[in-house]
């Protein structure tokens, strides 16, 4: 910190002992090679303003403090049990669970089909699937959107804006991770697990059975990858969601609301919710489906 002279307004997140201060910022260069850098200048709260220095706050003091009034913010959001909170989160889990519980129950028996039984079109669905990991967001919602507006195909379905469409949107997102993946545990078991099914009398389709249940411990990491997926996704689910408070507002969007009206606190307390959140679900996955895992690696 350093000395300066200015006065004018101070950031909450400096602190609530400084009532005074002053953002400015060092001017770029025409080319836009030098970003402004923020510097934040207080007064002591009741200091007279001829006699009290202005203390210079530097941008990463201003960073440091948006930080801890985000966690701070964080746990008061959690233990005040407030409903906005509550309600968001509920409404995060229902559409990515949605999405994701529907998405395995497609994308398991097809990834599995995939690797088991080739048909005519079978490696070039494969290959679709493994491109289609990476597929944009936006380009997802985009597409939804059109077919659920007005003037759209399903317009008359009126599910634009909706929890229904945002669940449609995030399907269509981790269909293809959930289908790759599988394909690609499913493929790796040992062929000798199907050929001694096979010579203790099972058909064909319980010695596929018994592969797929052999692989049953990567099958729920290609399921947890897919959740991940539909949790931190943003784009679609703003398209097609519309970010509207009590019906369409989840984690991700309220985050980049707040980040948007300038409440950084408040957004890198939604943060550290999603992400608290994100390593819970999972946890209890894991703890649940640890039996599998061991006997399926």
């Amino acid at each position: 910190m350093a000395v300066g002279t200015v006065p004018s307004p101070v950031p909450p997140s400096v602190g609530a002992a400084w009532a005074e201060g002053r953002v400015g910022n060092r001017p770029a260069s025409p080319l836009g090679k030098e970003r402004p850098s923020p510097a934040v200048y207080c007064r002591p709260v009741g200091a007279s303003p001829p006699e009290a220095p202005y203390v210079f706050f530097s941008q990463g003091d201003v960073l440091l403090g948006e930080i801890g009034q985000g966690v701070v913010q964080a746990a008061r959001l959690l233990f005040s049990l407030d409903p906005g909170l509550y309600q968001i989160i509920g409404l995060s889990l229902a559409v990515s669970g949605g999405a994701v519980l529907t998405a395995a129950l497609v994308a398991i028996p097809l990834g599995a089909l995939l690797a088991l039984r080739p048909f005519p079109g079978s490696k070039a669905l494969a290959v679709l699937a493994d491109a289609l990991m990476g597929l944009p967001p936006v380009v997802v919602g985009l597409l939804v959107y059109l077919f659920f507006a007005r003037s759209g195909p399903l317009g008359v379905l009126d599910l634009l804006y909706t929890p229904t469409a945002m669940m449609i949107a995030q399907f269509l997102l981790v269909l293809p991770i959930i289908t790759a993946l599988v394909r690609a545990a499913v493929a790796a078991r040992d062929r000798r697990v199907r050929e001694t099914a096979q010579t203790l009398g099972a058909s064909p389709a319980q010695a596929a059975l018994s592969v797929v249940v052999e692989a049953r411990g990567a099958l729920v990491g290609a399921v947890l990858a897919g959740f991940g997926r539909a949790l931190a996704e943003v784009g679609a689910v703003m398209l097609v969601g519309g970010n509207l408070e009590g019906r369409t507002r989840v984690m991700t969007t309220a985050i980049v609301l707040e980040t948007g009206k300038g409440n950084f606190d408040t957004a890198i307390a939604l943060g550290l919710v999603l992400i608290l959140l994100a390593i819970t679900v999972t946890a209890l996955l894991r703890r649940f489906t640890s039996p599998w895992e061991e006997a399926g690696a």
